[in-house]
C-alpha cells in the first residue's frame, strides 16, 4: 500500500490513458484484443494495481502456478490495501488420492470465493488451475453464508448449531482460526475473512454488539456494525449430504473398490464426519461449475503471460487424464471432465487484458516499463546510477523489507539527502521506504525508478505469507523461546531456534540464542 502514490501518478500518464480508453470502448467483457506487451514482469503489479485504483471494480489476476501467485500477491500488497487484496490458490493436492488441502489454503480459498460472489471491489490473485478446476455452484455458497447486524434478532441456539455445521470446532477459548466458543450470551468465533476473531454479544436473541478481540489478551478492541459468518472452508456438507455421499462410497466399497482407512472406518461404523479428498468426489451429489460462472461480467480479468497459462492448463489436463487411467479400476475416481473444464481458461482469455513480456501483436500497447540490472552489491555503481537519474530529473524510490536494511541504505546513500522517514514516499529526489517489493522497475513515462534492495545487493531477504493470519507475536525475552520455534530477526530474517548457549563476548558472559 505504501507505493499507491506511484499508481496514482501512472493513472495520469498518456500510456495508461490509452489503455483506459480502449477498455472503456470495449467494455470489461470484451477485451479480447487488448494486450500490454514488451514490458518487464516486475511491471505487472503496477499495471494491475493502477487498473484497480482507477476502475474501483473487481479485478481477477490469473497466474501460472502457486509460486507466481504468491509472488504477485506480495508485490501487489505494496500498492493495494490488505483488505482489498486476496489470493485464491489451487487445492495443491493430486487428484484421486483422497487427501484434502491444508487449512491455510482452505482459508484463503473460501475468503476469496465469497468476495467474488459478493462482487466487492478487490483484487483476487489466482491460478489457471483454480480457473479450470470445478467447484460447487454459487448457490451452494450463497446458501451457506449468514450476515449478522447489530441490533437485529437471531436465534441464539440455532447460530451455535450453524457454526458446528459450518465446520467450526467448539472450544473453551478461541485460540486459532476455525474455532468458536460460547460463554453465556457471548459467542467468540475466528472467521476466515478476518485477521482477528470476533465477539458476538447477545442479550437473549438480540445481537447487541460485534467486536474484534486479541487472541493473546482476549480483550475486545473496536466495534463492527456487521459480519458475515460463512463456512470454515468451501466444501462443508450438511449431515444429509454427508450421509448421501457415504451411501455411495459404501456401495463402491462393497464392489471391491479401495479407500483410505479413514473412509473405510466411516463406512464400517456408519458414522458421518469430515470426508478426506471431498474435492474429487463432491460432483457425485452436487452439479459442479467453474470459477468463471461466479465472475461478474463487470469484473476485469487479467491474464499474466497467456502462453505460460495455456501450457500449464494443458499440463494439468494431462496429469488428471494419466492418473485417472491408472487408478479408475482400483478406487472410486471421477473422470477428468467431471473435475476440470479446460474451456474455462479460453472463456477467461476471451475477455481478459493480457500482460506479457514478449511482443507478438503490432496492435498491442508497448509501454516503457523495464527491469533493472542487478548491481550485486557494487555500491559505487548504485550511487552512479542514482546520481545520473536524479541529475536527469528522475525520482528514485529504494525499497527494502526491513528497518535495519533501510537504515543501512540511508547511510550508504546519504550523499543524495534521503529523508529518514521510511514509511512514505517523500517529495525528495530519493526516498527509502520499507516495503516487501521483490523487484524494481524503471517507469519511463513517469521518470520514476523503483529500486529494491534485491537489485542493489543481489539477493532477496523477504518472503511474505499470502494468507491474512496473525499467529506470531513479539516476545519479552528470548527465554520465552524453546528449541524448534520459528523466529524473525530484525536483520537476519526468518530462522529456527536451535538452542541457547552461554558464551563470553566483550568480556561479559551471557546467554545467546
Amino acid at each position: 500500500m505504501i507505493l499507491k502514490p506511484v499508481t496514482q501518478q501512472f493513472i495520469k500518464s498518456d500510456e495508461y490513458r490509452g489503455l483506459r480508453e480502449a477498455m472503456r470502448d470495449s467494455g470489461p467483457a470484451g477485451q479480447k484484443n487488448i494486450a500490454v506487451e514488451g514490458v518487464a514482469p516486475s511491471s505487472f503489479p503496477l499495471i494491475i494495481a493502477s487498473l484497480y485504483h482507477d476502475l474501483k471494480e473487481q479485478v481477477i489476476a490469473v497466474t501460472e502456478n502457486s509460486q507466481k501467485m504468491q509472488d504477485l500477491y506480495q508485490d501487489l500488497s505494496c500498492f493495494i490495501d490488505s483488505d482489498r487484496l486476496y489470493a485464491l490458490p489451487p487445492w495443491e493436492t493430486l487428484p484421486y488420492e483422497y487427501v484434502s488441502p491444508p487449512e491455510n489454503i482452505e482459508r484463503q480459498r473460501i475468503t476469496a470465493i465469497y468476495h467474488i460472489i459478493h462482487k466487492s471491489p478487490a483484487v483476487i490473485v489466482t491460478t489457471v488451475e483454480s480457473l479450470i478446476r470445478k467447484i460447487p455452484s454459487s448457490a451452494f455458497f450463497t446458501g451457506r453464508g449468514m450476515e449478522l447486524h447489530t441490533g437485529e434478532d437471531y436465534p441464539f441456539e440455532d447460530l451455535i448449531d450453524m457454526m458446528v455445521t459450518y465446520g467450526y470446532s467448539r472450544e473453551q477459548r478461541v485460540d486459532s482460526y476455525g474455532q468458536f466458543s460460547v460463554k453465556g450470551g457471548i459467542i467468540d468465533i475466528f472467521l476466515p475473512s478476518r485477521d482477528n476473531p470476533v465477539r458476538l454479544d447477545f442479550f437473549g436473541d438480540s445481537l447487541e454488539s460485534i467486536r474484534e478481540f486479541s487472541i493473546e489478551s482476549q480483550i475486545s478492541q473496536g466495534n463492527i456494525d456487521s459480519v458475515t459468518v460463512y463456512p470454515r472452508k468451501e466444501l462443508v456438507l450438511f449431515n444429509r449430504e454427508k450421509k448421501e455421499l457415504l451411501t455411495i462410497l459404501s456401495e463402491k466399497y462393497e464392489k471391491g473398490f479401495d479407500f483410505p482407512d479413514e473412509i473405510i472406518r466411516m463406512i464400517t461404523d456408519k458414522t458421518v464426519s469430515e470426508i478426506p479428498g471431498l474435492e474429487d468426489i463432491f460432483p457425485l451429489i452436487y452439479e459442479p461449475e467453474t470459477l468463471m460462472s461466479f465472475i461478474d461480467k463487470k469484473s476485469h480479468i487479467i491474464c499474466c503471460e497467456p502462453a505460460e497459462l495455456e501450457t500449464k492448463r494443458n499440463s494439468i489436463v494431462k496429469t488428471f487424464t494419466e492418473l485417472y487411467a491408472r487408478k479408475k479400476d482400483k478406487t472410486l475416481c471421477m473422470a477428468p471432465e467431471k473435475l476440470l473444464e479446460p474451456q474455462a481458461y479460453n472463456d477467461a482469455l476471451d475477455r481478459a487484458l493480457k500482460l506479457q513480456v514478449f511482443t507478438t501483436s503490432p496492435d498491442s500497447f508497448q509501454w516503457r516499463l523495464r527491469s533493472i540490472p542487478n548491481f550485486h552489491g557494487k555500491i559505487k555503481q548504485v550511487r552512479e546510477e542514482i546520481g545520473t537519474r536524479i541529475d536527469a530529473g528522475w525520482q528514485v524510490i529504494v525499497t527494502t523489507g526491513f528497518e535495519g536494511q533501510a537504515r543501512r541504505l540511508y547511510d550508504l546513500l546519504l550523499e543524495f539527502s534521503p529523508a529518514d522517514d521510511f514509511d512514505s514516499i517523500t517529495d525528495r529526489s530519493l526516498s527509502i521506504i520499507i516495503s516487501p517489493l521483490r523487484e524494481g522497475i524503471e517507469i519511463n513515462p513517469l521518470q520514476v525508478l523503483l529500486l529494491s534492495d534485491h537489485e542493489i545487493f543481489g539477493k532477496s531477504y523477504r518472503k511474505k505469507r499470502t494468507f491474512k493470519k496473525k499467529t506470531s507475536r513479539p516476545i519479552d525475552s528470548f527465554l520465552d523461546l524453546k528449541s524448534g520455534d520459528h523466529v524473525v530477526h530484525l536483520n537476519h530474517g526468518i530462522g529456527i531456534l536451535a538452542g541457547i548457549e552461554r558464551m563470553t563476548a566483550g568480556g561479559v558472559e551471557r546467554d545467546f540464542p
